[in-house]
């Protein structure tokens, strides 16, 4: 598997390796948040193109086990940790919905917004129990920002993080509900409150240290426009 910033190619047997000195020297360089982002994006590339489950899906075990374990997961991109275990739950469940997500996702990367909002429905209607529901909300959520359904995307977001509860995504989509609030419908108070909720469900995730800048530089914001009572 060839690994975008890496020499050498990964396989299922360094792939525990290559990850520590990753880890390692990025560590040094002060940014251990996205050493193993790399690695998802092209296991999970290499799977959904058709590559052995039986081998790489051991190797997506490997590295989550490794991230879960080590006390690594608040310092890597909540994105990675959401593919490692999209990939371990599509071995044990349905592979099937993991290649027709793949595809709508394509869809959605070609930047065809309008023909990705209805693939997701589509493939939501398919498989309503599906494994996939969190990531799929999300994503929904992200076109409908890119759409200016801002109300929607609030919606989705809200739907996963109420009915998705242990998913890696609740971060990214608490704080991408906030910055809705905050950048596009310049709903102040209302951003001030959703960064809050997320330093106080999520205060050690990915998102937790840019929410209290964004809450400082947010409550000046609100002084500034505000006179004083």
């Amino acid at each position: 598997l060839e690994v975008e910033g890496m020499e050498k190619a990964v396989n299922a047997k360094n792939v525990l390796s290559l990850m520590r000195v990753l880890k390692d020297q990025n560590r040094q360089d002060g940014d251990r948040k996205s050493f193993i982002a790399p690695l998802a994006d092209a296991l999970f590339e290499e799977l959904l193109g058709g590559g052995d489950f039986q081998t790489w899906g051991e190797a997506a075990k490997v590295m989550l086990n490794l991230i879960l374990t080590k006390d690594l997961g608040q310092n890597v991109a909540n994105d990675a940790i959401a593919k490692l275990a999209l990939i371990e739950e599509g071995e044990n469940k349905d592979l099937e919905q993991l290649k027709h997500y793949a595809q709508v996702e394509l869809i959605l990367r070609q930047q065809k917004l309008k023909d990705a909002h209805t693939a997701f429905e589509e493939l939501q209607k398919q498989h309503p129990q599906t494994f996939l529901a969190d990531r799929i909300l999300y994503q929904q959520a992200t076109v409908l920002e890119e759409l200016k359904r801002y109300t929607e995307a609030i919606q989705h977001h809200r739907k996963l993080i109420l009915t998705q509860t242990e998913s890696p995504l609740c971060p990214p989509s608490q704080m991408a509900l906030a910055q809705i609030y905050e950048t596009r419908l310049r709903q102040y108070h209302e951003a001030k409150q959703a960064y809050e909720t997320l330093l106080v469900r999520y205060p050690i995730s990915f998102e937790a240290d840019l929410a209290r800048e964004r809450l400082r530089l947010l409550q000046d914001k609100i002084q500034a426009i505000e006179p004083p009572k």
